[in-house]
């Protein structure tokens, strides 16, 4: 959720350009608990999902980015995968499908 004065703001004094999709439109949905919460997310393609799109913050991707790296490498072990979360580790596998398809 992006606070009131950042979004009047923004309204006020558009930007050029934007870095990705107001928090007040769609939330992160990488991780329950943000701190701080994240202003801007990014739409990623999810066909396995019912909406076909999910949004996340800039952390997040990072980890996804960083998840996808360390699977470059080879098998990764269970204790190392579930410090990524389960989004996180469904993001990467949609990500891996797509770039083999």
């Amino acid at each position: 959720m992006i606070p009131g004065e950042v979004l009047a703001h923004i309204e006020r004094s558009p930007l050029q350009e934007l870095p990705g999709i107001l928090a007040d439109e769609h939330t992160c949905q990488g991780s329950k608990f943000h701190s701080p919460r994240p202003m801007v997310v990014h739409p990623f393609s999810m066909p396995h999902t019912p909406e076909g799109m999910i949004y996340l913050c800039g952390t997040c991707m990072d980890n996804v980015q960083l998840l996808l790296a360390i699977q470059a490498q080879g098998e990764v072990p269970w204790s190392v995968q579930r410090c990524f979360g389960n989004l996180t580790r469904s993001v990467a596998a949609t990500m891996k499908e797509q770039d083999h398809a």
